[in-house]
């Protein structure tokens, strides 16, 4: 039975290759990073949005039970 021995060989790279590899993944990181700020701040203003609405549902209702307590005395 053959059996086959796979070793894979570092990779080296020259300066310039090296600065460019890091250059393009800190481009990508930051690009990431800014849909991550973006997203946060959509969902944010959305929660926002909808606390906002919840809390004026809350006073209508707190208000249309005073008129109903008020109409019964």
């Amino acid at each position: 039975m053959h059996r086959l021995n796979l070793v894979q060989q570092p990779v080296t790279l020259s300066a310039e290759e090296s600065h460019n590899y890091y250059q393009k993944a800190a481009a990508t990181n930051a690009a990431l990073a800014d849909r991550y700020r973006l997203q946060s701040l959509i969902y944010l203003t959305e929660l926002q949005k909808a606390n906002k609405a919840l809390t004026k549902r809350a006073h209508q209702v707190k208000n249309l039970r005073a008129q109903v307590a008020h109409g019964k005395k």
